[in-house]
C-alpha cells in the first residue's frame, strides 16, 4: 500500500461548532457531544485552546501509529492513505481532543533529522518533551557516543538538578552564573529542534537534537543567534546569556535529556573543569533518568556513568580489515564473557564464604550468649545465698537500743535471761550499754 505524509490541524471550538456546513467534519453524536463538553469546561485566560501545550499539560498521548512530527499546531504523520479516518479524537486524562485530517502537504517539510532513527522520526518545533516515552519503554542500557563534546559557557554551578523540597518539585537542569549577553555554545553538533519563548518557565530557550541521541535545552537566553531546523556544530554560538522567563538573575539552565526524559547534567558534565567526567561511550541506564512529573527524589545513583572505547568507522575498512575487525571483537566478546563467569563464580564463592562465615559467628554468639545466661544464673545464685549467709548472721546478733536490759532483750528473742548471758560470756554484775552489739542466738 502506498505511503503519503498526511496532516492533522487541531480544531478549535469555536471554528469546529462556527463553520459552515460544508467545512464542518462528519462528527458522530458522541464526539460532538465529547467537543461541546470539553469546549464547556475549558477556560483559558491568554492561552490558545486545545495547544500543543494544552496536550502535554492534560497527559494527552498521540498514538505511535500517527505520531512522525510536529510543525506549530499541525501533526505531520507518515501513513497510508486508508490507515487514518477523516478525524481523530486524542484521550487525556482529562478527556478528548478532536483533529482533522487535512491532504495536502506544507513546503520545505524537513525530513531527516539526527537520530532519526532513534526518535523514529518524530521531530516537533513546539514542546520540549513531545515523545511521551516512559521509562519503561526505553532499554535498560544504551550507549551514547561523548566525544566532540564542548562546555556551554563558563562559570560556577548555582543550582543542582534534583528535588527542590521548598517548591515541592524537579530542578530538571543545572543552572550556571552568567553575565546577561555572554555566549552559550552547543555542547555536541546536531539541529535546532526548537527555538522558544516560554514566559512562565524557560524565557526564551534552544533545544537541540544531537547526533548521539541527546538533547539539549539552553534556557533564559537574552538573545537567540540560531534558527529552527538549522545544522549546529559542538561549540557554536546559539545565544546569548540571560535572565528571561522565570529567573532571579543572569543564568544558564542547562537540560540533558534522552527521548524527552531528563538526566542529572553532572553526572556527564564536570561543570567545574568544564569537560566530561569520563570521554568515551557512555552507558546511559534506567536509573540515571527522570521522568517529568516525578513527585518525590529518586535515590542518587551511587557513581558515575561508565564508559567504553568507541569502536571505529567500519564502512571506511576493506573486506580484510572487516574481517580481521569482527574476529578481534568476537575475541573480545570471548574474553569478556569469561571474565564475566569468572567473576560470577568467585561471586558465587564469595557468598557461600560469607554464608558459612555469618553461620559459625551465629552459633559464636550464641554459645556466648548461653555462658553468659548460665553465668548470670550462678552469679545470681551465689547473691541469693551470700544474702541469706548475711542475713542468717545479721539475726544472731542484737544491738543494745536505750532503756534495754538482760530480761527485755531474752523476752524480745525468746531466749533466758541465762542463757543470753552464757552466750556473750556475761557476768550478774555484767552491765551492757546502748550501741552495745550482743549475741542472741548461736
Amino acid at each position: 500500500m502506498r505511503k503519503q505524509l498526511i496532516i492533522l490541524t487541531l480544531l478549535l471550538p469555536l471554528t469546529l461548532w462556527a463553520a459552515e456546513p460544508e467545512d464542518t467534519l462528519s462528527l458522530t453524536a458522541e464526539e460532538i457531544a465529547i467537543g461541546r463538553l470539553i469546549e464547556a469546561e475549558l477556560e483559558f485566560d491568554d492561552a490558545e485552546p486545545y495547544s500543543l501545550d494544552d496536550i502535554d499539560d492534560m497527559g494527552g498521548v498521540v498514538g505511535a501509529f500517527v505520531a512522525a512530527y510536529w510543525k506549530n499546531d499541525t501533526l505531520v504523520v507518515n501513513a497510508s492513505k486508508d490507515d487514518l479516518p477523516d478525524r481523530i479524537l486524542v484521550q487525556t486524562v482529562d478527556g478528548f481532543l478532536l483533529y482533522k485530517v487535512q491532504r495536502d502537504l506544507p513546503p520545505n517539510m524537513p525530513k531527516v533529522h539526527p537520530a532519526n532513527d532513534i526518535y523514529k522520526g518524530m521531530w516537533a518545533n513546539v514542546r520540549v518533551n513531545p515523545y511521551g516515552y516512559t521509562v519503561a519503554q526505553i532499554p535498560d542500557t544504551v550507549q551514547i557516543d561523548l566525544s566532540g563534546f564542548t562546555r556551554p559557557c563558563k562559570g560556577k554551578v548555582t543550582s543542582h538538578f534534583g528535588w527542590r523540597p521548598r517548591f515541592g518539585r524537579w530542578h530538571y537542569g543545572t543552572d550556571i552564573g552568567v553575565r546577561t549577553g555572554d555566549k552559550i555554545h552547543t555542547v555536541w553538533g546536531g539541529q535546532v529542534r526548537i527555538c522558544g519563548w516560554d514566559p512562565k518557565g524557560y524565557g526564551y530557550y534552544v533545544v537541540i537534537r544531537h547526533l548521539n541521541g541527546f538533547e539539549t535545552v539552553y534556557g533564559h537566553l537574552s538573545k537567540i543567534s540560531v534558527v529552527e531546523n538549522q545544522g549546529v556544530k559542538a561549540g557554536e554560538v546559539i545565544g546569548l546569556g540571560g535572565s528571561t522567563g522565570h529567573s532571579t538573575g543572569p543564568h544558564l539552565h542547562f537540560e540533558i535529556r534522552y527521548l524527552g526524559i531528563c538526566i542529572n547534567p553532572e553526572l556527564i558534565v564536570n561543570f567545574e573543569r568544564g569537560d566530561l567526567h569520563n570521554d568515551g561511550v557512555l552507558k546511559l541506564t534506567h536509573n540515571m533518568l527522570t521522568p517529568h512529573g516525578q513527585k518525590k527524589p529518586a535515590p542518587a545513583p551511587t557513581k558515575l556513568p561508565e564508559v567504553e572505547e568507541i569502536l571505529p568507522d567500519t564502512t571506511q575498512m576493506t573486506p580484510e580489515e572487516l574481517e580481521a575487525f569482527h574476529i578481534e571483537q568476537q575475541l573480545k566478546a570471548e574474553q569478556k564473557a569469561k571474565e564475566e563467569a569468572e567473576r560470577a563464580e568467585k561471586a558465587r564463592k564469595a557468598e557461600i564464604a560469607r554464608q558459612e562465615a555469618a553461620k559459625k559467628a551465629a552459633a559464636e554468639k550464641a554459645r556466648k550468649e548461653a555462658e553468659a545466661k548460665k553465668k548470670a544464673e550462678e552469679a545470681k545464685k551465689k547473691a541469693a545465698e551470700e544474702a541469706k549467709r548475711k542475713a542468717a548472721e545479721a539475726a544472731r546478733w542484737y544491738v543494745v537500743k536505750d532503756g534495754d536490759s538482760f530480761w527485755s532483750i531474752a523476752n524480745k528473742k525468746g531466749i533466758s535471761v541465762a542463757e543470753l548471758k552464757k552466750l556473750n560470756g556475761f557476768t550478774d554484775k555484767t552491765v551492757i550499754h546502748p550501741g552495745q552489739k550482743i549475741r542472741v542466738k548461736k
